[in-house]
């Protein structure tokens, strides 16, 4: 069996601590790091498997902390983005999807 290598990931963490606090964003900072004192640096994913900039293929048990419910690329997800980037990818302000994205979102609540 193979083991890890992180050469690459390690090359990238060390160069993010120059530019982003703790060379990670949000919760990850390395105190809470499975792969030992620097993160993976993820390259590509497809349904639930992502792959590092090292070639190392995992299973994506966080899922983007639950917004990936479908697994990546999945066909459907990228053709309803793929249209909305038609029109833009992201305002400030609400869009006219903004409303019926909501009430789907609480339909799904019970009581």
């Amino acid at each position: 069996m193979k083991l890890y290598e992180f050469n690459e990931s390690y090359r990238l963490f060390e160069e993010a601590q120059q530019y982003v606090p703790n060379g990670i964003y949000g919760p990850r900072t390395p105190a809470f790091l499975t792969f030992g004192s620097y993160p993976a640096f993820i390259r590509r994913g497809e349904g639930c498997r992502i792959w590092d900039v090292d070639g190392n293929e995992y299973i994506d048990y966080m899922c983007s902390f639950g917004t990936n419910l479908l697994g990546l690329k999945h066909p459907k997800v990228d053709a309803a983005a793929k249209k909305q980037w038609e029109n833009a990818d992201c305002f400030t302000l609400p869009s006219d999807l903004w409303l019926p994205l909501a009430k789907k979102i609480v339909g799904t609540i019970h009581g």
